[in-house]
């Protein structure tokens, strides 16, 4: 079954699997620091009731993108891959942000700017993907302050 997401700015679509079939993504973006390396941000809402895992991400924009986290600890900041998934509640959702969980983009394909657009999957446990098509932002602010959708087995609404 084909079950379609919509991200603001573009319409993503993809098979999806029946755990992952109603999750939404909010607030989207993706912040550059420089030529080589890259963040994506969301908020991942997760209405069904079952858990749902993140267990990796893809991005033709990078070699390599991985579920990270990032620590203080003894005023000591450091970023981690993160082990097993990122788990996304029943009836809960997870933000991905700065200074916390996120997805970091290695070895990017190009530099990044704002205003770009980028294509970014998410794997999840119930063998489904979901592609986005996520905005490059600047200071830590999404290029689109609207930038978000809701998706599901409803079908999708733009807030």
């Amino acid at each position: 079954m084909i079950r379609s997401l919509l991200l603001a700015a573009g319409l993503v679509a993809g098979p999806l699997g029946a755990a992952a079939q109603d999750l939404a993504v909010t607030g989207a973006y993706i912040l550059s620091s420089n030529p080589r390396t890259g963040a994506a941000f969301m908020t991942i809402t997760n209405p069904g009731p079952s858990e749902v895992r993140i267990l990796a991400a893809r991005s033709p924009a990078a070699r390599t993108v991985e579920l990270h986290a990032s620590t203080l600890a003894d005023g000591i900041a450091r970023m981690r891959p993160v082990e097993g998934g990122i788990a996304v509640p029943a009836g809960g959702s997870i933000a991905l942000e700065r200074g916390g969980l996120h997805l970091m983009m290695m070895g990017l394909t190009a530099p990044l700017a704002p205003g770009d657009r980028v294509p970014l999957t998410l794997v999840t446990d119930g063998g489904g993907d979901i592609v986005l098509d996520i905005t490059v932002g600047t200071d830590g602010a999404p290029a689109d302050p609207a930038a978000g959708a809701h998706g599901g087995h409803h079908g999708a609404t733009q807030p």
